[in-house]
């Protein structure tokens, strides 16, 4: 989303920079990253645990 349309949003999640993921609010990584990558984000966001990259 464009973060400058949802200023709240981009305060809660504390985006400062682009790009920012952010997935089931338990993991978050900056930057681009690859299909492999989002994948092991997206699986550990359904194992509950929480990884900040």
């Amino acid at each position: 989303m464009e973060v400058t349309g949802y200023p709240e949003l981009a305060q809660k999640y504390g985006v400062s920079s682009v790009p920012k993921t952010v997935v089931g609010e338990t993991v978050e990584f900056v930057g681009a990253a690859p299909e492999s990558l989002l994948l092991k984000h997206v699986q550990q966001a359904a194992g509950g645990s929480t990884l900040v990259v």
